[in-house]
C-alpha cells in the first residue's frame, strides 16, 4: 500500500511538472509570452575570451521588450550594468566608470552585428533568437558560429556559444535559472543605476 501511495504522488507531481513545461512550450512565440506573463527574471554566466573578462556571473529583469543585465566579476562585485531595449543596448563599466557607445558594444558583442538587441531578450525569455547572416564579405558570420543550447525538460533555450571567425572571439552565455512572473518589474528603479 505504501508503494502505491508513493507512486501515486511521484505521478502527480510529475503530471504537475509536464503540465507547466508544456504550458510554457506552447506559448512559442514572443507576445503570447508577454501576454500570458508580465516579466521575466533570472540568473546565468557569461564566459568569453574578450579582454580578459573571462567568466561573469549576471542576474537580469525584463518587462516586455525591456531587458536590465546586472553582471558581477568572479569577486563578486557589480562590474558591468547592461540595458537593452527593441533597438538599444546600453552598457556601463562600474569599475571604470565608463559608458560604451555603441561600436564598442558591438566589438565586445559581435554577433550584435547579426542580431537585432531585442533577440538577448528573447533570448532570456527562453526563445531562439532570429538574426540575419548577410552576404557582404566584409561579415564572416554564419549559422555555424552560432549554436544555440535548449534545456531537455522544458524546451526552452538554456544557453548559446556564439564565435567570431574574424577576431576568434567567444562568447558562452548559460542560463540557469528563468522565472516567468505574473507580477511587473519596477524598470524605473533599475534605469537609475546607469544615470551619471
Amino acid at each position: 500500500m505504501f508503494i502505491i501511495l508513493i507512486l501515486f504522488l511521484l505521478l502527480f507531481g510529475c503530471n504537475g511538472s509536464v503540465l507547466n513545461y508544456s504550458n510554457f512550450t506552447s506559448q512559442n512565440t514572443y507576445s503570447n509570452l508577454k501576454r500570458a506573463n508580465k516579466s521575466c527574471s533570472g540568473r546565468g554566466f557569461l564566459s568569453t575570451n574578450v579582454l580578459g573578462v573571462g567568466k561573469l556571473s549576471f542576474s537580469y529583469k525584463s518587462q516586455r521588450d525591456s531587458t536590465f543585465l546586472d553582471f558581477n566579476d568572479i569577486l563578486g562585485r557589480k562590474a558591468l550594468l547592461m540595458w537593452i531595449t527593441s533597438d538599444l543596448v546600453i552598457v556601463r563599466n562600474l569599475i571604470e566608470n565608463q559608458q560604451y557607445e555603441n561600436e564598442q558594444i558591438l566589438e565586445f558583442l559581435p554577433f550584435l552585428k547579426v542580431m537585432k538587441p531585442i533577440e538577448i531578450t528573447r533570448m532570456l525569455w527562453g526563445l531562439k533568437p532570429e538574426y540575419n547572416i548577410k552576404s557582404s564579405k566584409g561579415n564572416h558570420f554564419s549559422k555555424k558560429n552560432m549554436n544555440l543550447r535548449v534545456d531537455k525538460h522544458s524546451k526552452t533555450l538554456s544557453g548559446a556559444r556564439f564565435y567570431d571567425g574574424l577576431s576568434e572571439q567567444i562568447i558562452d552565455i548559460s542560463i540557469t535559472d528563468r522565472n516567468l512572473n505574473d507580477v511587473y518589474v519596477n524598470m524605473k528603479k533599475v534605469w537609475k543605476l546607469l544615470e551619471y
